[in-house]
């Protein structure tokens, strides 16, 4: 047995070794790699006892857009389009909503206002 220390019991993220406690708060999603691969945490307490788990801290979900690894998680307002690449073609996102997708071959680039005269990317163009 060996004395470490004492943490908060309200810190977002503790960890002793290979022990990981992790508080997501309301409204955010945490963002961890496990053995290389991104995965997002939805609300509340998570215990992982995994020595290839890396904490990269929590996002608001009402940000624009979160990329964490391959996983590309944005919002599309009304009014706006959302701009990507998907295997290696582009990709116009025109209905409102939020969208979560893992894939290497998937690049989120921007939001635009739908309003725009032109919207281009690559050789799409509205």
């Amino acid at each position: 047995f060996e004395y470490c220390g004492l943490v908060g019991s309200i810190e977002a993220y503790i960890n002793h070794g290979s022990i990981h406690i992790i508080q997501v708060p309301k409204g955010s999603v945490g963002l961890v790699f496990e053995s290389n691969f991104p995965r997002l945490l939805s609300e509340g307490v998570h215990i992982y006892d995994s020595p290839t788990l890396k904490f990269n801290g929590a996002r608001s979900k009402l940000d624009p857009q979160i990329i964490h690894g391959t996983i590309s998680r944005f919002r599309v307002q009304k009014g706006e389009v959302g701009l990507a690449w998907l295997d290696n073609e582009p990709a116009l996102v025109e209905e409102p909503g939020t969208y979560l997708v893992d894939s290497s071959s998937f690049k989120f680039v921007s939001l635009r206002d739908a309003a725009d005269k032109t919207i281009m990317l690559g050789a799409k163009k509205i």
